[in-house]
């Protein structure tokens, strides 16, 4: 139902106060009780007021106002007529504002409000502007509304009815509306008041309480509900990790369910968020009952409009709270003050409205599960999260399987009791965003060994999921290992190889045919790689993979050892930073506690060279891995840059006193990891593994200079075609802590 008033007019309609008096009896005059103000309702402008009014009344009378900023004196008075000033404080914002003087005789027979509003010639007021929830047993609900323009007042609803507007003032109405008695399902509406020409609105939810019955089904052994607001919910993907369904138009669903995983999650809808449980969304529940016994699940969503959003894209913290030889904590401190600290920081400026995040996995560091000394479990995890300053998503790793048990489900048994599913999906605005878990657990004799796939059991739920998706949205596919590898560089452009068993990373790409842009998110490795749209081999064009360095960047070796955060590859140790407005995808490489504009680090390699003919310890370290780099092959005055976010769309042009430089992509060893880690750890008599030693990269590119000490120009222009820049004076200095 709809009516459109021109609040101007309504004082035409009757004059009277906003409340309710007694009876009055012809019967006996003497029991008439009288109390009245000169003042029907009062408006003023941010600036504020005092003014003063006249109080009639025949017996004795008391006054309160309901907000502070509101303030009435006297505060009571006799018979007779009383003077009182009534001050209203100046604005404490750009908002408008109501309240209300609430006046009442002294044998309260006689009670009514007198209307306060605080507002602009284009703020529309309403008051109150929420309500709480209605009983099934029904209410009356009352408004106060307040405008100098023409409004519209909207139910939403063929349930509510409006009684007559009462006039208070030129410029405010009263409006009356009851809420019947419900015996159906709970349900929820809208009453909006919607300025015309460009004026403010408002809008007030009133949600009233039913009787919840959701019947059986034939078969169904999982049920519930769906609802915003006491909203039903339609059409909201609901699954088991097997079987796929959605709900009704009364936002029920019902499922087949063997209870398998002992889960039941929704695929939360663009637009929409739930509560969290800590910082981990609540969009699973975990099944309790047999596989034949028929349990119920409800889930509420709340609107949160997201078709703009940033998602935070982390992987492989490693928390185990361990210490060194030296009985020094080395990842905890990194954790809470490097990358917890620019979390913080980037929220700070951002804030926290449509900011997500999501940990790729290997959240934890299996073995110190059972080490003594840490005993560091999902659960202490899941605790140093939980005031993660946004919703954070999870993903399994292949250090998040218990170790004690051989077979992948039961050694999965941990993350899904404790974190949730390890696999399932979700959308935020129009990017539907999709977990797997891509590991199958070998851990033959505590190996902890894995094979790297996507099992027949994912991909069919898979292929189910994506019966719901539109295939001209974007779709981000987030799991722990790899999909494709880099295996060299050859006239500057990277050879891609897959990376999953037999013929895996064919079978999951293959799910994805006809979908316009996926991008798969994947940590594991340590190092930044990304294998672009036009690397991707014959067929899988639409895919993008951007496998991420680690937050904890070499297992938070370098920032105990060096006081950096560095990658195996020479990046940074932070996280990826995806903007979504609808369909368009961006991204770049945030490095903990290093500025956004830092995307890539150049090296002197002269003066590299000299540290590696002089150094005691590079020599030390030389003798005892006679294969290491040695960067030998480096001509007098090259320089290298390392782009750490680097794809075949990015631009590098360097230029020497104005004339360009030839760049060329090579494959080699980052020098400052080098110098961060496998030099100072091997001369503490620390030994190296391939899983620690510096990464032999892709994305460092070459340049001969003419000369020793001219300064070089370098621009790097990512596919978006933001540039980064550096003006690089060499000789440039080669530490642990150079830029």
């Amino acid at each position: 139902m709809k009516r459109i008033l021109n609040i101007l007019c309504i004082s035409l309609l009757c004059m009277g106060y906003w409340g309710c008096s007694a009876d009055e009896s012809t019967e006996n005059p003497r029991s008439f009780t009288t109390l009245e103000t000169a003042e029907q309702a009062v408006i003023t402008t941010r600036e504020g007021l005092t003014k003063y009014f006249a109080v009639t009344s025949n017996t004795s009378w008391t006054v309160k106002a309901q907000d502070s900023w509101v303030h009435i004196t006297p505060q009571s008075g006799n018979n007779g007529t009383t003077t009182v000033a009534l001050t209203v404080d100046p604005a404490a914002s750009d908002d408008p504002r109501g309240s209300g003087l609430f006046f009442s005789s002294g044998n309260s027979v006689v009670q009514f409000s007198v209307p306060v509003f605080q507002m602009t010639q284009d703020d529309l007021v309403v008051s109150p502007d929420a309500v709480p929830t209605v009983t099934k047993e029904g209410t009356t609900l009352h408004f106060t509304v307040a405008s100098y323009n023409e409004y519209e007042v909207d139910t939403n609803c063929d349930w509510i009815t409006t009684e007559p507007v009462r006039a208070i003032s030129p410029q405010i109405a009263a409006y009356t509306f009851t809420v019947p008695a419900n015996e159906g399902r709970g349900r929820s509406t809208r009453i909006t008041f919607t300025g015309k020409a460009g004026t403010a609105s408002t809008e007030v939810t009133v949600t009233q309480e039913g009787v919840k019955l959701i019947p059986d089904k034939e078969g169904a052994t999982i049920k519930g509900e769906v609802t915003c607001e006491s909203i039903p919910m339609e059409g909201v993907v609901v699954s088991d990790g097997f079987e796929v369904t959605t709900t009704d138009k009364d936002g029920c669903y019902w499922l087949a369910s063997k209870k398998k995983n002992g889960s039941v999650f929704i695929s939360i809808p663009g637009g929409y968020m739930v509560d969290t449980d800590g910082s981990i969304p609540s969009f699973w529940q975990a099944t309790t009952a047999t596989p034949n016994v028929v349990e119920e699940h409800s889930f509420s969503l709340r609107r949160e409009p997201n078709t703009q959003h940033i998602l935070l894209a982390t992987t492989d913290p490693h928390m185990a709270n361990r210490y060194n030889y030296n009985k020094t904590y080395t990842d905890t401190p990194q954790y809470r003050n490097d990358f917890r600290g620019d979390i913080d920081a980037f929220v700070r400026e951002h804030g926290t409205k449509n900011v997500y995040a999501i940990c790729l996995g290997d959240l934890t560091w299996d073995i110190y599960w059972y080490d003594k000394g840490t005993l560091y479990t999902l659960e202490n995890y899941r605790k140093e999260i939980e005031n993660f300053p946004v919703p954070y998503f999870q993903v399994m790793g292949n250090h998040d399987y218990d170790m004690k048990f051989t077979d992948d489900f039961e050694a999965a048994g941990a993350f899904r009791r404790i974190i949730g599913p390890t696999y399932y999906s979700f959308n935020l605005g129009d990017v539907h965003y999709v977990v797997l878990d891509n590991m199958y657990y070998i851990n033959k004799n505590e190996d902890r060994s894995h094979d790297t796939y996507v099992d027949d059991e994912q991909l069919a739920w898979l292929k189910k999921d994506l019966e719901h998706v539109d295939k001209s949205k974007p779709v981000f596919v987030c799991m722990h290992c790899s999909a494709y590898a880099i295996t060299g560089v050859s006239n500057n452009k990277v050879n891609v190889t897959p990376n999953f068993k037999n013929s895996g990373t064919a079978a999951l790409g293959d799910c994805f045919k006809g979908f316009a842009s996926v991008h798969y998110l994947t940590g594991d490795t340590h190092i930044n790689r990304a294998v672009a749209n036009e690397d991707m081999p014959a067929g899988y064009g639409n895919i993008f993979e951007h496998n991420m360095g680690a937050v904890c960047a070499s297992w938070w070796w370098t920032g105990y050892i060096s006081q950096n955060s560095i990658c195996k590859d020479g990046s940074e140790g932070g996280y990826m930073v995806f903007t979504n407005n609808g369909s368009d995808v961006k991204w770049r490489w945030k490095g903990m506690k290093v500025d956004a504009g830092k995307q890539f680090r150049s090296y002197d390699m002269n003066v590299v060279k000299n540290h590696y003919d002089t150094d005691a310890s590079v020599k030390a370290f030389l003798q005892k891995y006679p294969l290491r780099s040695r960067y030998a092959a480096c001509k007098a005055n090259t320089v290298y840059i390392n782009v750490w976010n680097w794809d075949s769309g990015w631009q590098i042009s360097v230029k020497e006193n104005g004339q360009p430089l030839t760049v060329t992509q090579i494959r080699a060893e980052d020098p400052l990891h080098n110098l961060s880690y496998d030099i100072p750890r091997t001369a503490s008599n620390g030994s190296l593994t391939s899983s620690f030693a510096t990464y032999n990269t892709t994305h460092i590119f070459s340049v001969e200079a003419a000369s020793a000490t001219s300064t070089l120009e370098i621009e790097v222009k990512d596919r978006f075609g933001v540039p980064y820049t550096e003006s690089m004076t060499r000789p440039k200095a080669f530490t642990t802590h150079m830029e």
